[in-house]
């Protein structure tokens, strides 16, 4: 979707788009599923909903109703841990 101008579903302004996982990649251990829903959005808007998907990551994995599940265990061992050390 790269390089086509067109409104961003978001903020409605006609920009070159840019491709935007609703549900962010980082939720997801490989393999990621081929359906993931994504939908077209200007270059500001993708930069400020992905600046919160690190801590929603680490948000999730880390509470108690869903740390003990087999793949939000995978992500904390994985992903966040590797990205706190980062901090």
């Amino acid at each position: 979707m790269k390089n086509k101008e067109g409104e961003c579903v978001y903020c409605g302004i006609t920009a070159m788009l840019t491709t935007e996982h609703v549900i962010p990649r980082c939720l997801f251990t490989e393999p990621r599923p081929d359906n993931m829903i994504t939908v077209p959005v200007c270059k500001d808007c993708n930069g400020h909903k992905s600046s919160n998907d690190d801590y929603l990551r680490d948000f999730l994995v880390t509470d108690h109703r869903t740390s003990e599940h087999p793949v939000a265990k995978q992500i904390f061992l994985g992903k966040a841990l590797r990205s706190d050390s980062k901090k």
